[in-house]
């Protein structure tokens, strides 16, 4: 029977990578500081919006997941603007 390789320590696949605030601002197409004030606020607000982007903080550094940004592009998805998500 093979054995399955194991993991390299410390390596990431592509939807797990940490991204900085400026790199995630980008994908989103969003400020940074929007980002910021997301963070205090608990997220974006309005009657449809998507929940808070998750975020890890390493000491004084804030990165986000790439998976956690896709999740939140797919949750923002919608098909009307009459406010009611899919």
């Amino acid at each position: 029977m093979a054995q399955k390789p194991s993991p390299i320590p410390g390596a990431y696949a592509a939807a797990d990578q940490l991204l900085n605030e400026t790199q995630a601002s980008e994908r989103l197409g969003l400020a940074v500081q929007t980002l910021r004030n997301w963070r205090v606020t608990g997220g974006p607000k309005g009657r449809s919006a998507p929940p808070a982007i998750p975020f890890v903080k390493l000491g004084r550094t804030v990165r986000y997941r790439a998976s956690d940004l896709e999740r939140f592009i797919s949750a923002s998805t919608a098909t009307s603007t009459s406010g009611v998500r899919p």
